[in-house]
């Protein structure tokens, strides 16, 4: 019964962000998303990046963790009932970027909680490349140079 829902919230997740995101760039593939980090187990290598950087508190914070099983888990701080989430992959010649935003305006909770979601890396994503992060207002924009 719980590998059902799971599978069901990962499926409806799935639809929805592919729905919700910009024409601009392709929907990512969703595996799995869940309230909490990732299993330190399950870590290859993970780089965390700051979001506020007026207290100690993780508001805004983004870490992406290579997995073992070669996917990625993008894990935000943020409203537990609207998190923001990797939504669609652009890609240039040089470049690779994956943007990470939150749902449309409406009613969240006032909760700061870690969301993880589970992504397949685009093509050509490397685990031993470095990533770079900015934010663009609300927006997340990981980006990765093209080796």
């Amino acid at each position: 019964m719980y590998k059902r829902r799971r599978f069901c919230v990962v499926l409806v997740t799935s639809l929805l962000l592919s729905a919700c995101a910009s024409p601009s760039g392709d929907a990512v593939t969703v595996v799995d998303q869940y309230r909490d980090l990732p299993s330190p187990q399950d870590v290859v290598t993970a780089d965390r990046f700051r979001g506020a950087e007026h207290d100690d508190l993780p508001y805004n914070d983004l870490e992406l963790s290579w997995l073992g099983d070669g996917t990625l888990a993008v894990t935000t701080w943020w409203s537990g009932s609207c998190p923001k989430v990797p939504t669609r992959m652009m890609e240039s010649e040089d470049e690779f970027v994956i943007v990470v935003e939150g749902p449309p305006a409406g009613a969240c909770t006032d909760d700061l909680a870690p969301t993880t979601t589970v992504i397949e890396p685009p093509d050509g994503w490397a685990a031993d490349t470095p990533v770079t992060a900015r934010r663009d207002d609300e927006t997340w924009l990981l980006t990765q140079r093209r080796t």
